[in-house]
């Protein structure tokens, strides 16, 4: 695949591929004929996995930490362990929040339901403001 392909497929604009290949996150073979970057399946597994991990709190340099680890040797690597049991305790903390956030706004809905036509106004939303920012 060429870097428009892998881009297409992962769902990222050809400048993140470019930027991770950079990185070293990727590793692309060059095309003897023309020189341009080769992209395998595994290339592509890879960005899904950048993706997916820095939705989830991981930086890209933890990623590299866990991506040349995996590509390295049979060592054991307490590094990746430390990241994962961070990342976990940062995206347990998001998911609280976020089902916090989720809770207040669907009682806000539900309490607008008794508004003429469904509509809040400016002091509804306020309170739906306060709501979500109160610690």
């Amino acid at each position: 695949m060429n870097v428009s392909q892998i881009a297409r497929r992962a769902g990222v604009s050809v400048h993140a591929v470019r930027y991770y290949a950079r990185r070293g996150l990727l590793r692309p073979q060059r095309d003897a004929g023309n020189g341009y970057r080769r992209f395998t399946e595994a290339d592509l597994r890879c960005i899904q996995f950048i993706r997916r991990t820095q939705r989830f709190g991981l930086s890209l340099a933890e990623i590299g930490t866990i991506l040349h680890t995996a590509q390295g040797s049979s060592q054991p690597s307490p590094a990746v362990r430390e990241i994962l049991l961070r990342g976990l305790t940062t995206f347990t903390q998001r998911h609280s929040e976020v089902q916090a956030v989720r809770r207040t706004m669907s009682s806000a809905i539900r309490a607008w339901d008794d508004l003429p036509q469904g509509i809040p106004a400016g002091e509804d939303v306020r309170r739906l403001i306060d709501a979500i920012t109160r610690p």
